[in-house]
């Protein structure tokens, strides 16, 4: 399915290799030069999940605080802490897949040790005035645990946004079509075509 995580790995230690690469070979450095003259973009955020606009509750808030780490035609990916402090996790990263309307993250303890990657089936709004993108959160959630374990989750809210109509059939026939085609990545094991996009800039 995708690279197990070894129990006996040492993640602060890794933690700390990842941020020496980093520094020694100007990572961060070199993604802001590479999209000097792009344009800006602005992220809008809303609770309960990590990012996104919702659509229950109805929120949007600006993403003012996250990092954008690289982007190009295909994605967009970023770093962040959480918005209001957590017990369970604390930062983490994500990549947002433009074309396939999914953002994978990687959803991180305060000691740095992954939690899990958390799948958000999403759909995007760019405005060319505002150089800003938004994108809605189409309720529809995947996680995959440390221990490999997959979950489906908040299909009870998208049975209740379709039911109040708070969300648009195109919306809905969006989310699962969008849904499917992330599961069959899973189940076939090829989930680490999109986790290599944040493995690769050591993320």
């Amino acid at each position: 399915m995708y690279q197990k995580v070894d129990t006996t790995l040492n993640f602060v230690d890794r933690e700390k290799q990842i941020e020496q690469f980093w520094e020694e070979n100007h990572i961060f450095e070199k993604s802001m030069q590479e999209r000097k003259g792009s344009p800006l973009y602005t992220f809008y955020d809303g609770p309960p999940t990590a990012n996104g606009k919702r659509i229950i509750p109805e929120d949007l808030i600006l993403l003012k605080d996250d990092i954008i780490v690289a982007q190009d035609e295909e994605t967009v990916i970023t770093k962040w802490n959480t918005l209001n402090p957590k017990t369970a996790f604390s930062h983490g990263c994500s990549c947002f897949f433009l074309k396939e309307g999914i953002k994978i993250s990687k959803v991180y303890r305060s000691d740095h040790s992954l939690l899990r990657w958390y799948c958000d089936i999403v759909d995007y709004t760019f405005d060319c005035e505002e150089e800003s993108m938004t994108y809605t959160d189409l309720l529809a959630d995947v996680i995959i645990d440390s221990d490999g374990m997959v979950k489906v989750v908040d299909l009870d809210e998208l049975a209740e946004a379709m039911e109040h109509e708070w969300i648009t059939k195109e919306q809905t026939l969006l989310c699962l079509r969008n849904l499917n085609y992330l599961l069959s990545l899973i189940y076939r094991d090829k989930f680490d075509r999109l986790q290599a996009r944040l493995d690769s800039l050591g993320l």
